[in-house]
């Protein structure tokens, strides 16, 4: 879907935000829905982030070692999703910041444009979140 929304850009991205938001919007949906427990699944991916990197170390692409579902990448991504969800909403990361990118603006444009911090900021302001987790 990121693919088709940003007319192909979305590789451009970094590993942790095209696949922590495609995990992010698969089970915040399929919770919506009732096929997942969301609660169960962030309470994994929160127990799992704690020995990770900070996000920024999973910014270039396969910065994770894949690991099934359990890649850094994927997991902090996933946390890192949801965090952006406060900023602007769903929408926001599930469907705004891609459209964004096919203005031909790079992936760090397209974030502030649609999420109002930069990502340097919002790399900051994360890790001081993931502390409360």
């Amino acid at each position: 879907m990121q693919v088709r929304l940003s007319s192909g850009r979305s590789g451009s991205t970094p590993l942790w935000l095209q696949e922590g938001t495609a995990r992010y919007v698969e089970f915040g949906v399929a919770g919506d829905y009732g096929y997942t427990d969301y609660g169960r699944r962030r309470a994994t991916e929160v127990r799992l982030s704690r020995s990770l990197e900070n996000l920024q170390a999973y910014e270039a692409q396969g910065g994770a070692t894949f690991r099934g579902e359990s890649g850094g990448a994927y997991v902090l991504g996933f946390l890192a999703s949801e965090y952006l969800e406060t900023f602007k909403g769903r929408q926001a990361v599930q469907r705004d910041f891609w459209t964004a990118l096919r203005t031909g603006a790079d992936w760090r444009a397209a974030f502030m444009t649609v999420f109002g911090v930069s990502v340097d900021q919002f790399y900051a302001d994360f890790e001081a979140y993931r502390q409360t987790l």
